[in-house]
């Protein structure tokens, strides 16, 4: 019986959102390190080439995000908000600023230890799910996993809800700056709203100059005032991406997570138990990683799986695939809190690796036993629920739930 020869990979194959697991598979059996033609790099699925790589010297975040200033040289045009937006995106940025805007944005989450938000994000996730309680049907994504990390970054930051429910509007369509193609109509969407949401930041900025407060947004002002290089324009995108990114990884997360409860029943009985809760946290995170790949291009000759690459190679290391490979987590598709094995690669490793990677896993562990407290067990609805077309992140654009138990108006 012969082998059917592997297809060229393509990283905007539908099943990558949808089901990737099974091709994940298939690559890492035949070939584990593989050239993508279509993506002019070197796809990865076994965790231990993604983990080598992601914490190798010698590489900068790659993007598709570096043609732009080609686009604007081609059709005579720029797009100044959108391009501060895009220096400000920390795993995107290669430049000698990097370690800088780095070390400032943790001062600034990290101001207080992290245990101290714990009693501020109960208090969002109980006002979400107040209402919430006796529904028997609603979409988990619209009415909860959504908003409520968006939420709990505007409080950490000082922004009012005024204008976090501006900037959340605009944080619906953020992710789609991270996919393989941008066409010239995105880009002017973006520069349009990232204009208006930078000048709500400006106003809350100046504000704080007036009457300095107790929030990030003060902090980060605080801790940058005498940095080089650090002017106003670069203290708005920073902020602008703490709060319109700095939830998003947590949303898609808390959205997989409660849609694998559906299915398996032990998610919930586990995520009961306090002393259970950070394992059965990072084993959801292995199981369904919102990150999807963090391209790389190497700035000096490297080795990956015994070959050396030269330098200007480019990589994408599949997060999804490794967080599943059976080489270092056996039985890899089962749900199995406290297993051994490496540690998952949900928000990567090394110099580029998700800023706000505690603050999501702190926000997990007191979220997912609120939801299951307060909410039954419930099964999906009609529609099924669906992925967001994105290239670099798994996330549900919708998760409608019927909820199991007695009818609250027969009570």
């Amino acid at each position: 019986m012969t082998t059917a020869p592997l297809r060229p990979f393509d990283p905007r194959d539908p099943r990558l959102r949808s089901d990737p697991h099974g091709l994940f598979a298939l690559y890492r059996s035949a070939e584990p390190v593989h050239w993508s033609e279509t993506a002019h790099s070197w796809i990865l699925t076994r965790h231990r080439d993604i983990s080598g790589l992601l914490r190798s010297p010698g590489l900068d975040p790659a993007s598709v995000l570096a043609f732009s200033d080609a686009v604007a040289a081609r059709v005579g045009r720029n797009w100044p908000a959108l391009q501060s937006f895009i220096d400000a995106i920390l795993f995107l940025d290669a430049s000698a600023g990097h370690r800088q805007a780095r070390r400032l944005l943790a001062a600034t989450l990290n101001a207080r230890p992290l245990s101290e938000y714990a009693p501020m994000i109960a208090g969002v996730a109980e006002e979400m799910l107040a209402p919430l309680r006796g529904e028997r049907a609603f979409d988990v994504v619209a009415r909860f996993t959504d908003p409520l990390p968006f939420r709990v970054m505007c409080r950490i930051m000082g922004v009012p809800d005024d204008v976090g429910a501006h900037l959340y509007a605009i944080s619906r369509s953020v992710l789609r700056l991270f996919n393989f193609v941008l066409g010239v109509r995105e880009m002017e969407d973006f520069e349009r709203w990232l204009s208006a949401a930078f000048a709500e930041i400006a106003r809350l900025v100046d504000a704080r100059r007036r009457v300095p407060r107790e929030d990030g947004m003060t902090r980060l002002m605080e801790l940058a005032r005498n940095e080089e290089g650090v002017d106003d324009r670069w203290l708005h995108s920073r902020i602008l991406f703490l709060v319109l990114v700095g939830a998003e990884t947590t949303s898609a997360f808390l959205g997989s997570a409660i849609r694998r409860s559906l299915d398996e029943p032990e998610v919930r009985r586990a995520a009961a138990d306090p002393a259970r809760l950070p394992q059965v946290v990072e084993e959801l995170l292995r199981l369904d990683s919102p990150v999807i790949l963090a391209a790389r291009r190497a700035t000096a000759d490297i080795v990956v799986d015994g070959r050396t690459f030269p330098a200007g190679s480019g990589f994408i290391p599949y997060i999804t695939a490794g967080n599943r490979d059976p080489e270092a987590y056996p039985d890899p598709d089962r749900f199995q809190p406290g297993r051994s094995g490496p540690g998952n690669l949900a928000f990567g490793e090394g110099a580029h690796a998700c800023l706000g990677g505690a603050l999501a896993r702190l926000e997990a562990r007191v979220v997912l036993p609120a939801f299951f407290a307060a909410i039954p067990p419930a099964r999906p609805g009609e529609p099924a629920d669906e992925w967001v077309p994105l290239d670099t992140f798994r996330r549900l654009a919708r998760l409608p739930i019927l909820v199991d138990g007695p009818d609250p108006e027969c009570q």
